[in-house]
């Protein structure tokens, strides 16, 4: 049986919402196990994907 632990904080999630209050009860509830970055809007979220390394993103429907 093979046995596999991952260090999680090593594959950084985005979470882009236009509603700030979304985006820091998201940080609180998980910042423990993941390494966060957060977005306001579409176009702040892309600039995060341009200078940083992201492994899950995390986004509302209507973000603007």
């Amino acid at each position: 049986m093979n046995s596999f632990h991952f260090d999680f904080k090593d594959f950084p999630l985005l979470v882009v919402d236009d509603e700030r209050e979304n985006l820091r009860v998201f940080e609180l509830s998980f910042r423990r196990e993941f390494d966060i970055r957060t977005a306001i809007s579409a176009e702040e979220g892309l600039e995060i994907l341009n200078r940083e390394r992201i492994a899950v993103i995390v986004s509302t429907t209507g973000c603007r």
